[in-house]
């Protein structure tokens, strides 16, 4: 918890890019996830790699995966289109950890947002037999309703 609030409170301080760069790999998914916000908060895309490196983790939880997905709809990084959809195919998976069904269905949402391929693919996705139905109506309420990604009320 004090390394959270540490990475919490170094956001806006100069010279902090970096320290919260190495918080964003830390052994503890609370400073991860106080990373990854206090990332997104300050705008710090060059931290794009790190944190398509969160959404393509098997082992990451949930919560900061959606951290993570909130960092790229946020800064609407669509190069980060293919980490996004990784999530997605977590949560598709005929064994998939409920958790990782609730959060591709953000990711599905996210998807659409990008546009694109990425948009195209998760489309695709999403009308498959064995796609759960939360995240099917993820994607076909996006649809019918377009909003880009980073405006509000985004992951």
């Amino acid at each position: 918890m004090v390394r959270a609030a540490a990475v919490t409170a170094l956001f806006d301080r100069p010279g902090a890019r970096e320290a919260l760069r190495r918080a964003i790999r830390d052994r503890s998914p609370r400073v991860r996830r106080a990373a990854l916000n206090a990332a997104t908060r300050a705008g710090d895309r060059e931290a794009l790699e790190l944190v398509v490196a969160r959404l393509e983790s098997n082992d990451e939880w949930p919560q900061v995966t959606l951290e993570a997905l909130r960092f790229v709809s946020e800064l609407c990084l669509d190069e980060a289109g293919e980490a996004v959809l990784a999530v997605v195919r977590r949560g598709i998976r005929p064994d998939a950890w409920a958790p990782d069904v609730d959060v591709a269905g953000v990711a599905a949402d996210l998807a659409v947002r990008l546009g694109g391929e990425t948009a195209e693919e998760v489309t695709a996705m999403g009308n498959r037999a064995n796609t759960p139905e939360s995240i099917h109506a993820a994607i076909e309420r996006r649809r019918a309703e377009p909003r880009p990604c980073g405006e509000a009320s985004s992951p």
